[in-house]
């Protein structure tokens, strides 16, 4: 992906050049201080087992932040960086006491969690409808922060966004229903599948572009069939979670760390005794944001889509595939339909080089598979280099 142009507020007016003023509080002593971090980094690489600090451009310039401030891309001053933390287990992002609004404008509001260092070792479960913004001095991830959206786990911290473009859903007809669409975030969702009376399944719409921190989007319901359309369409699966990590100096994600923001798999048709329901969409995958001078990945990161449920015809059709974390790379499977002869086939959810699948037609009778979800985004605000990560990062600006 080519590199992204950063949000600013309009320009009403131009003035002449003038030098440019330090930051709040710089002085020699901050930049000897700043060269102490990188030559400390580079010193503990082999240690913790992860790559380069260095940007490959020399040593890293001090922050271009107020010292009470932590982020570029969405800034949170007023900070005090004075106490260290430990993070695992789980976090709701609404109700969580550790939590302090952090308004961000177009964007929704997040839950942050400011510390002088913030470390997580044996694992972060996610959940609320808020994004999850750590920030600290330095973060260290040594287990999985996991903000992924599953069909029997639940929906990751700020999944199913407002701000996400709209997938639309099957059709219901008889004798069988036409295919929702899958999620799309930063790749497009598949497409819902036709149904045998060639009305075609929900559209996904185009990929869109980074510009405010939020959650992934939904896959779209598939349609109903069967007489008086009660053979039901599954559910579009719910996309990942988003998580934003500012650290004034560096983020680090070891071998056994990671980041996951995937997308959950659209449910298979519902037919109790009914026929035709189709399958609903997989979610999209959600957003890793990573905002620091110095990032460090030896660990996995994915925002991967889930794949499309199948359709059924007198019976259900299968669940799609929860989009995947570990397997990186790997494209999540759709739903199976009913059998080889009823319903539609699930489309595949997205990875890191391959776009999510459009649902299938059922070959003789029943309702048709749901798309599958699209990759949301990695992004990052300096080179990243090893690790495993899908979809491959984008850098901020």
């Amino acid at each position: 992906m080519g590199r992204l142009a950063p949000y600013v507020e309009p320009i009403t007016a131009r003035r002449a050049p003038r030098p440019i003023a330090r930051p709040r509080g710089y002085s020699h002593r901050v930049r000897l201080a700043w060269v102490a971090v990188v030559v400390g980094a580079s010193a503990c690489n082999s240690i913790l087992g992860i790559g380069d600090f260095s940007t490959g451009d020399g040593p890293l310039p001090p922050p271009d932040l107020p010292p009470d401030c932590v982020g570029r891309i969405a800034p949170l001053c007023g900070q005090s960086f004075d106490d260290d933390l430990t993070l695992d287990g789980v976090l709701d992002t609404d109700g969580d006491p550790r939590c302090t609004e952090h308004a961000v404008p177009g964007a929704p509001a997040m839950c942050a969690i400011v510390h002088g260092t913030i470390t997580i070792t044996a694992g972060l479960r996610v959940t609320g409808s808020r994004p999850l913004m750590l920030g600290a001095r330095t973060i260290a991830i040594d287990g999985p922060l996991d903000a992924t959206s599953s069909i029997a786990g639940g929906t990751g911290a700020g999944a199913n966004a407002a701000e996400c473009p709209a997938s639309a859903a099957g059709t219901d007809d008889d004798p069988g229903g036409s295919g929702g669409a899958g999620g799309t975030l930063a790749g497009k969702g598949g497409n819902g599948g036709a149904n045998l009376g060639g009305i075609l399944g929900g559209d996904a719409p185009a990929a869109i572009a980074f510009s405010v921190i939020h959650g992934g989007c939904p896959g779209a319901a598939g349609g109903n069939g069967g007489p008086d359309s009660a053979g039901a369409g599954g559910a579009g699966g719910a996309g990942g979670g988003a998580v934003y990590l500012a650290a004034r100096e560096s983020i680090a994600i070891s071998a056994t760390g990671a980041v996951f923001v995937s997308g959950a798999g659209g449910r298979g048709a519902v037919n109790p005794g009914v026929s035709g329901g189709a399958g609903g969409g997989g979610g999209s995958g959600g957003m890793i944001v990573l905002d620091a001078p110095a990032i460090a990945v030896a660990g996995t990161l994915t925002a991967n889509g889930g794949g499309g449920g199948g359709g059924g015809d007198t019976l259900p059709g299968s669940d799609g595939t929860d989009g995947a974390t570990l397997a990186f790379d790997t494209p999540a499977p759709g739903g199976e339909p009913e059998s080889a002869t009823d319903g539609g086939l699930g489309g595949a959810g997205a990875a890191i080089s391959v776009e999510a699948l459009d649902g299938g037609a059922p070959p003789t009778t029943g309702g048709a598979g749901g798309g599958g979800g699209g990759v949301g985004f990695v992004i990052v605000t300096a080179p990243v280099r090893g690790g495993q990560i899908s979809p491959a990062p984008t850098t901020y600006p």
